[in-house]
């Protein structure tokens, strides 16, 4: 048999006295529990970030050849429509508006105008806004509506006309227009 000595005895005795006066000390009524009830609250949280979306119906347009005039005039010009569709929630006291910019300009003489009717279905809020008429594209962005807020809207019309001088050599030209929705 092993022998203890008295200071262990001592330690073990303390520890042992110890944790009989804390388990007798604790008076069982006292003890809280998680008591069933009828009903019962929870917090639910929800996070809605900045959403400002925008598309447009098509990827491509041709506008139709500019090919006739009057003789002595300048020649003919030419539109065609496209879509815009629009979100946001930014609230009332930061707007947001609607740009285009080209990637590089036309060739002299061709004048191409980008006109955004703020004509669409209102499918969420009210709206808001002010399309700012033909603008002519280049690569310095051009504001087509602005103070846009707490909407989403689609089929807006988007207007795109082009000019030529008799100056436009015959060709086929592009650029690439990119629409921004942004914090005016």
């Amino acid at each position: 048999m092993k022998h203890i000595r008295r200071w262990e005895f001592g330690l073990l005795g303390f520890v042992l006295c110890f944790m009989a006066i804390v388990i007798f000390s604790i008076n069982p009524t006292k003890i809280v529990r998680a008591a069933a009830s009828d009903s019962d609250n929870q917090t639910v949280s929800v996070t809605v970030n900045d959403i400002n979306e925008i598309a447009l119906g098509s990827t491509s347009v041709i506008i139709p050849a500019i090919e006739t005039t009057t003789a002595g005039q300048a020649p003919d010009s030419q539109s065609i429509t496209d879509t815009l569709d629009f979100t946001t929630n930014a609230p009332s006291n930061s707007t947001r508006k609607i740009t285009v910019s080209l990637d590089g300009n036309f060739t002299d003489g061709l004048t191409v105008t980008a006109w955004l009717q703020l004509d669409g279905t209102v499918n969420s809020g009210t709206q808001h806004g002010t399309s700012t008429g033909n603008k002519t594209l280049s690569t310095v962005a051009q504001d087509l509506a602005t103070g846009l807020y707490e909407e989403a809207v689609s089929g807006n019309t988007l207007t795109y006309t082009a000019t030529a001088t008799a100056e436009t050599n015959p060709d086929t030209y592009s650029q690439v227009a990119t629409y921004t929705i942004q914090a005016q």
